[in-house]
């Protein structure tokens, strides 16, 4: 008897399920979507029933759209959002995105400014594949420019266009907005290479470049004389090898930089060529050489290096034969031949003129 109560109160419960369904559907069909809404909820709270339950969100899902379509008629745009944003589908976001960018537009043309921010945001924060994404970032630009003053997070909604949406007509409007406040963007890192805080000058001036809007050449010209300006307080402090890598850069941005920079890179090899005259005239060849040939990294094939080269070649021969002259010279003096020794020590010192020799010189005359 038990069992049979059971048994009868789950057909009981079933009916009951399937009578709540059967209203809601009716309802939705009579397109009386507000109680179709209440019954679809009732019916999936209490419903086993796991085909009828997806179904019934499904239909659930079709009038808040239909509520929020019918409210965006209407020009009703908050209520519309609302059921567009509980109907929880693709194609109620294809019109939630048209809701918000309206509450937007009216929000901003009653100088609601940060309220028509916070509804552009909700867009671009949760309707990511919305196709009003160009003209969202692009209003979005607008206001924090034109109305908020701030020309930094203006720019920022730039690069979120740029790179997403390259090929679109927003992205062509865009541009001319940046082209207002780019010149006081370059002013800016103007005053930071003046300072010589040439990184930091260059860093921006390289983000700048990744998104210049029609100030490339701009941006390019003045990362050259960045550039330029660093070499030469390397220069200046002989650090000869970044100076070099700072001005050949330079003009790598800036072509018209050639000519000055090539009166640089000259001033760099002379500075190496001093250098090596140093050790040469301490007669330590090898490293003099060394000093004359980073000339060729400069400047290729650097005449006066080439000839410095020579000449430090031609005086390793002379130091080598002049030491065997110095040795033959030595053992004749042992064997007291004053005169050839001395023959010999003459023709060492004109091929070195080391001062060694010149004692032994002194000392056999």
């Amino acid at each position: 008897m038990k069992n049979l109560l059971i048994a009868s109160a789950i057909l009981l419960a079933a009916s009951c399920a399937n009578v709540t369904y059967k209203n809601a559907k009716s309802e939705f069909d009579k397109e009386d979507y507000k109680f179709a809404i209440e019954s679809f909820n009732k019916f999936i709270k209490t419903s086993h029933k796991q085909p009828l339950v997806l179904k019934s969100k499904l239909y659930r899902s079709s009038s808040y759209y239909a509520l929020g379509k019918t409210n965006f008629m209407k020009n009703d745009y908050k209520t519309a959002a609302d059921y567009l944003f509980l109907a929880n589908s693709n194609k109620a976001d294809s019109l939630l995105d048209e809701c918000f960018l309206e509450l937007a537009k009216i929000s901003e043309n009653h100088s609601k400014y940060e309220k028509s921010i916070t509804y552009l945001d909700f867009i671009i924060n949760n309707l990511n594949n919305s196709n009003l994404m160009p003209l969202v970032l692009y209003q979005k630009m607008g206001i924090q420019y034109e109305n908020f003053e701030n020309s930094k997070k203006s720019y920022e909604t730039y690069k979120v266009l740029v790179d997403k949406f390259p090929n679109s007509h927003h992205y062509l409007k865009a541009k001319k907005l940046v082209n207002k406040f780019m010149p006081s963007f370059l002013d800016e890192v103007k005053v930071v290479w003046k300072k010589g805080i040439y990184k930091i000058a260059i860093d921006q001036l390289l983000q700048y470049g990744n998104y210049p809007a029609d100030s490339k050449d701009n941006i390019n010209n003045l990362i050259g004389e960045v550039y330029f300006s660093w070499g030469k307080d390397l220069l200046q402090n002989e650090e000869l090898f970044t100076a070099n890598q700072r001005f050949k850069t330079a003009v790598k941005y800036k072509i018209d930089l050639e000519n000055r920079v090539h009166d640089k890179l000259i001033t760099i090899c002379e500075m190496y060529i001093d250098k090596g005259d140093s050790l040469f005239n301490r007669r330590d060849i090898e490293a003099a050489m060394a000093e004359y040939k980073t000339t060729f990294d400069i400047i290729n094939a650097y005449e006066n290096g080439k000839l410095k080269i020579k000449r430090a070649q031609q005086k390793r021969k002379n130091i080598e034969r002049a030491k065997v002259l110095t040795q033959e010279g030595d053992k004749l003096f042992a064997e007291r031949e004053y005169k050839q020794s001395l023959s010999k020590y003459n023709k060492a010192y004109n091929l070195d003129n080391y001062s060694l020799i010149a004692q032994k010189i002194e000392k056999t005359n």
